[in-house]
Parts: C-alpha cells; sequence; structure tokens
C-alpha cells in the first residue's frame, strides 16, 4: 500500500491530519460563544451549564455538552460537517456527540492516549489564536518513532523532538491517531473566558461497510455476494495475525454509473505491528486487486463504497 498522499490528497499511514478553514460556521459558532459570555455579571440557569472536570495530575478544564452554550442546531451542523468529512475522507462512520471545552488560566491536559474512546480523535478550535494573550494551548502529538531500535537515544533532545506541537488555530480541524500519546500545555495568562482557548473535541469509529450513492440501499445484497466475499477474505486474514498487529485500514471503491470500479483509493493505513515488516500489507493489496475486478450495478449515478479491515 503506498504511503504518498492518495488522490483525496491525505497520507493514509499519516498519524495525523490538520485541516484549516474546516467550515463556513465557524463564525456563528464563534459568536454564539461570546454571546453566552457577553454579560459577565449574570448568572441564571444558562450560564451554570460547565463542568469544571479537575483529574489530580491529569486533566483540568471546564467541558460541557455545545447544545447548552451554542444552540442546538449549530451543534447539529458541526456534528454533520465533522461526518461528512469523516465518511469521505476517512471511510469512518461513527462520530460520537462532541464535549465544547474552555481553557483557562491553570488548565491543560497531561500526557496519555485514548486507546479505548475510538480509533481516531478530534479537535476543533473556536479559539482566537493570532489574537491570544495567553501562553501555551497547543496540542502536544508524540512522534511515531520506535526510541531504543531507531538509535534515537543516542541524540540529545528535549520537547518538541520528541512531540509535535500543534496550535490551536480558529477554524481548524485537528483529527489524529486515537492511539497516539497526547496532551494540552498548560494555558497560562488570561481569565476572560472569551480570550481562552475554546475546542469541540470528540471520537471517530468505523462500524462497518458503508456506501454513499445510489448503491447505498444496496449494500446488504451485495454484501451477500463478490463484495462480502472479497471483505470476509481479508477479514479473516487481518484476524490471522491480529497477535502481529493492532489497528484499521479503510479504502474507497468508486463505481461509475455503468457499474465498473474507476478507482480504488486507501483512506486509512493504521496498522502497527510490534516488530518486523508490515506483513500485512500483503492482505490489503490483494483485497485492493480484487476491488478494481469487480462490477457492480447500473445506476444513474456514481457511488463510493467505503470498506474497512480491522485488526485487533
Amino acid at each position: 500500500m503506498p504511503a504518498a498522499p492518495s488522490p483525496l490528497g491525505l497520507s493514509p499511514t499519516a498519524p495525523y491530519h490538520v485541516v484549516p478553514d474546516f467550515i463556513p460556521e465557524a463564525l456563528s459558532l464563534r459568536a454564539a460563544f461570546e454571546s453566552h459570555f457577553a454579560q459577565p455579571e449574570s448568572h441564571g440557569s444558562d450560564h451554570q451549564v460547565w463542568n469544571y472536570w479537575h483529574v489530580p495530575d491529569s486533566y483540568t478544564y471546564l467541558k460541557t455538552l455545545p447544545e447548552k452554550v451554542l444552540s442546538r442546531p449549530l451543534a447539529n451542523a458541526f456534528v454533520a460537517n465533522v461526518a461528512a468529512y469523516a465518511r469521505r475522507m476517512l471511510g469512518m462512520d461513527v462520530v460520537t456527540w462532541p464535549y465544547l471545552s474552555l481553557y483557562v488560566e491553570g488548565c491543560g491536559q497531561t500526557l496519555h492516549n485514548d486507546s479505548r474512546n475510538g480509533a481516531f480523535g478530534f479537535v476543533y478550535s473556536l479559539t482566537r489564536w493570532d489574537d491570544r494573550r495567553f501562553k501555551g494551548g497547543e496540542t502536544l502529538l508524540f512522534r511515531e518513532q520506535d526510541y531504543w531500535a531507531s538509535g534515537r537515544f543516542r541524540d540529545a533532545g528535549a520537547g518538541t523532538s520528541f512531540y509535535e506541537c500543534i496550535p490551536s488555530r480558529f477554524n481548524q480541524l485537528l483529527v489524529f491517531d486515537d492511539r497516539l500519546i497526547h496532551g494540552v500545555s498548560e494555558v497560562r495568562g488570561v481569565a476572560d473566558p472569551r480570550e481562552g482557548r475554546i475546542v469541540l473535541h470528540g471520537h471517530l469509529r468505523v462500524s462497518g461497510p458503508f456506501a454513499d450513492g445510489p448503491l447505498a440501499d444496496e449494500m446488504p445484497m451485495l454484501l451477500q455476494g463478490d463484495l462480502g466475499r472479497a471483505l470476509g477474505s481479508a477479514q479473516l486474514a487481518a484476524q490471522s495475525v491480529a497477535g502481529q498487529f493492532h489497528g484499521f485500514a479503510t479504502c474507497a471503491v468508486d463505481v461509475q454509473e455503468d457499474g465498473t470500479v474507476a478507482a480504488v483509493q486507501p483512506l486509512v493505513q493504521r496498522v502497527l505491528g510490534r516488530t518486523g515488516p508490515m506483513a500485512h500489507v500483503e492482505l490489503l493489496v490483494d483485497l485492493h486487486d480484487a476491488l478494481r475486478r469487480m462490477r457492480f450495478p447500473s445506476r444513474e449515478a456514481p457511488s463510493r463504497i467505503s470498506l474497512p479491515v480491522i485488526f485487533e
């Protein structure tokens, strides 16, 4: 499987992706947040919605459900945009309902991972990053490296020698492998919530094959035929090496109106092995070759079929 960017512009093996200028509703979301804090002296039930989440040596920040601050329609629109991105760019079809979180003086997250929460995490920023008056607030993502086997331990280093430091820019979506060690650098220098780090965050998963377009309603039937047999064979092969590998891979099958396959595009290939070469690549190549040779029912418009292979 190629590690170079796919025709969609993403590297299938990349541990994270940064998407600037994510949605046109960004200004409306930001305006709703600022309206919530427009009268600091107010303390009615509409304002008593924040949970000060402090877990010693782990997390310190305020969080709430976004509909309590931004309105249900805006929250729904945001989740719909994340879902559309996840389906098309990552081949993932499950979006957890997000939290809206606020970081002011002393807030941050120590290093951790979210391996049990999802496959990918997402963080969307409403922070006025370019005008910020605080320090900190970056998302820290540890780089993928075998510290000992690579010989990295021979070279001195600190901080960003070992992790990426990703700014929380306004209207930016960050998605990353939930297994990565990550955190949020402590925010210093701000008490006004309107000037803090403001993000919406949650998790993405894949539940199974799905389609967009005319073939979407026919997926149960298609999975009983050649498509299901090819995917089942790949999944059985993945299970046979599950002790050696962990993660998942997704691909998109672009089907033309006449039922022929225009392309098979790798979307995500986040399969990690304990040691040695990536032997799982062969089974993914075989699956993609089988998919390219398939013929689907003719329909009035193109379809895209997204398929996962899970290694657990």
